[in-house]
């Protein structure tokens, strides 16, 4: 039995050459059949929750895809402790394995904390990855969310993509994520996607 999952994605912007980009879309003109894949998440588990299977869909057709996370996702949650930091990482390592996730790169910003810090900072740290991955596609937060990581996080990316000579970012998808993106005020930017990707398998049941 075939079973079809969808995952909602915003985009900026897409158009009918850009489509060949996508998992399971036709590769025909694409400059090689494997493609480079950056997701760039605010804390580790916002990869899985946002785009989990659009990851593993992306290792499975041959694409190299790899993780960036501005912030440890935990220090700034009253009484943690190294254990549990440790506990998070490794957590993370396993899920990384599972998604087949090539690479990945901490930046160490504090937790929860984003707003203050200098935007420029964190473009600059996205930049000098983006120029040594050089990836065509790229997934992270919607503006929207909630989670002020989040947001800053989806500003960074945005400006460290910006058309300049040379650029290999072809395509900037946002994804959701439950209790950020949906608990986000009426008054902000909603998430309304306009992609789902396909998800399929085959299961006995």
């Amino acid at each position: 039995m075939s079973v079809c999952h969808h995952a909602a994605t915003e985009i900026y912007p897409i158009d009918a050459w850009a489509r060949s980009y996508l998992p399971g879309g036709s590769r025909a003109g694409s400059p090689s059949l494997s493609r480079r894949i950056l997701v760039v998440a605010a804390h580790t588990d916002d990869e899985a929750l946002g785009c989990g299977g659009t990851i593993a869909r992306h290792v499975a057709e041959g694409d190299t895809v790899n993780a960036v996370f501005l912030t440890d996702g935990l220090s700034s949650r009253p009484d943690q402790s190294g254990t549990d930091l440790d506990d998070r990482v490794r957590a993370a390592r396993e899920a990384h394995a599972i998604l087949g996730i090539s690479e990945v790169n901490y930046l160490d910003f504090p937790d929860n904390q984003m707003d203050g810090v200098v935007l420029l900072e964190v473009v600059r740290a996205l930049e000098r990855i983006l120029s040594a991955f050089e990836p065509e596609v790229i997934y992270t937060h919607h503006s929207g969310d909630l989670n002020v990581d989040h947001r800053v996080t989806h500003e960074a990316v945005m400006t460290a993509c910006r058309p300049m000579p040379d650029h290999h970012v072809r395509e900037v998808y946002t994804f959701e994520i439950m209790s950020s993106t949906d608990w986000a005020s009426p008054t902000s930017s909603q998430f309304l996607p306009v992609l789902y990707i396909c998800l399929l398998y085959t299961s006995d049941a």
